[in-house]
């Protein structure tokens, strides 16, 4: 079930953090990039609840199924953050976007030339 203004105010939190960021380890030269993503995931979770009181979004109850169902995914998410923070600390916003940009077009044409490996090899 898709929730476009969760979604909405997720990535556009999300492109604000990323400025916020570079901001952070540039001009304080801060370099504590888990105390970061803690940091920015409170900063989320409250937001999403201030939301949710004024009744601009709905936040659904999360279950224990839910909680075991995310705790792989969520891991892998905090690495992959880490390793952005980690890459954000050494390149502008603007080329760290085009990067970001750019893997996911290869990735998925990596996807396109495999699903299209395997129809021909099927054949």
């Amino acid at each position: 079930m898709l929730h476009v203004p969760s979604m909405l105010t997720y990535g556009f939190l999300s492109f604000i953090l990323a400025f916020f960021n570079k901001a952070l380890f540039e001009l304080a030269n801060f370099r504590y990039s888990l105390f970061v993503i803690f940091s920015q995931l409170i900063f989320i979770l409250l937001s999403f609840k201030i939301l949710a009181y004024f009744q601009f979004i709905t936040l659904p109850m999360i279950t224990k199924t839910d909680l075991h169902t995310l705790f792989i995914p969520s891991i892998f998410y905090c690495l992959s953050t880490v390793l952005s923070l980690q890459a954000l600390m050494k390149l502008n916003v603007a080329i760290y976007v085009v990067i970001k940009v750019c893997f996911k077009k290869l990735r998925k044409t990596k996807n396109i030339l495999i699903g299209f490996h395997s129809v021909v090899h099927q054949r």
